[in-house]
């Protein structure tokens, strides 16, 4: 269970609640690098996890996992998993709502790929992907009859947002980084790209919240002296004052939520144009030149123009930030467990 989900599932589970439905999540233990609460506003069962396949773990999850008739269950469409397969016996015995929640499999198009998506999709009640983009791309690899069964919620983060982008009085040359401290989340190539820049405009400072190996860190702080390493913070409350005078969000490598943490703050969004090399869909949601800026993936020298193109043109960066967090708005209205419950319930989600 991670700290981010439990908004959505306490939504899901007060909405449930008002129609007097039970509703119950069950996981696995949070990862070490991940924040979680020691409680929920929910019925939460964690089961533990396990490498190896044997039967006696699935026979396990009959004692502690139940799914009387007329259950609707939700699960993510991670085919490694023991409880998928039987959450899918069940359907068949049982006759339980089986739905899918995930990617849609867009970052692999091999033969193998397209039967298990086919196989999985005909014998669920339906696939939710994560948003637009990976319905899209999941109804390409589909029969044309299994098409109908699959929709979208757009992923996103339960969070408040900034109430209005100022209009630059007095420009601040400052960039926010939002996620962990890691290689793959460029944050290297961001500082590398961010050095270029200065070059140009002196006064650059790019403040980054996020945790990570402490010895990492330290090396980035000797080499690039204008990153302030702030921590990581996890109060949106907290985060909106460590990032305001910032104007652009940027994420150097293969992004994900971030992206959308990046929207809430009314930040122009700049990530890597190469959606299938991302973490998640999520970058899908920045539209070049709209509420965003798109780089060419492991360009530095190209990350840099566009960062330098946004702190040359203040009307411009007002523009996009200002639509970032149109998008936003969007994205949050009506709610991620709105959306989800409108497709359990047959209704129509646009």
């Amino acid at each position: 269970m991670t700290k981010y989900r439990e908004p959505f599932f306490q939504d899901i589970n007060q909405k449930l609640e008002s129609r007097g439905i039970e509703f119950e999540v069950i996981c696995g233990p949070t990862p070490n690098d991940f924040v979680s609460s020691k409680s929920y506003g929910f019925k939460c069962v964690t089961l533990e996890t396990k490498q190896r396949f044997k039967f006696t773990e699935f026979l396990k999850l009959s004692k502690n996992v139940s799914f009387p008739s007329g259950s609707v269950v939700i699960h993510f469409a991670d085919f490694k998993y023991l409880s998928l397969y039987y959450a899918m016996m069940k359907r068949i015995l049982n006759r339980t709502q089986l739905f899918l929640h995930g990617q849609g499999g867009y970052k692999n198009n091999t033969l193998i790929t397209k039967v298990i998506y086919n196989f999985a999709v005909a014998f669920t009640s339906g696939y939710i992907c994560y948003n637009k983009f990976c319905e899209k791309e999941l109804k390409k690899n589909l029969l044309p009859f299994l098409r109908k069964k699959v929709k979208s919620i757009d992923n996103t983060l339960y969070i408040s947002s900034v109430e209005a982008v100022p209009y630059p009085e007095n420009y601040n040359y400052k960039i926010a980084f939002i996620g962990r401290i890691r290689p793959r989340s460029g944050l290297e190539e961001l500082l590398k790209a961010s050095s270029i820049v200065k070059t140009k405009f002196p006064e650059l400072t790019v403040e980054i919240i996020g945790s990570g190996e402490e010895s990492y860190i330290k090396t980035l702080e000797v080499e690039y002296p204008f990153a302030n390493f702030i921590g990581g913070l996890y109060n949106q409350e907290d985060i909106i004052s460590a990032t305001k005078g910032c104007s652009i969000g940027v994420y150097g490598g293969d992004a994900g939520l971030s992206t959308v943490h990046y929207m809430s703050l009314g930040l122009a969004a700049i990530v890597h144009n190469d959606l299938l090399n991302h973490m998640g869909p999520e970058p899908s949601y920045v539209r070049d030149g709209y509420n965003g800026l798109l780089f060419e993936r492991n360009n530095i020298n190209d990350l840099a123009d566009k960062i330098c193109l946004l702190f040359g043109n203040e009307e411009l960066t007002y523009n996009l930030r200002k639509n970032a967090l149109i998008t936003f708005k969007e994205l949050s209205s009506p709610s991620m467990a709105e959306k989800l419950l409108d497709i359990i319930f047959n209704k129509e989600v646009k």
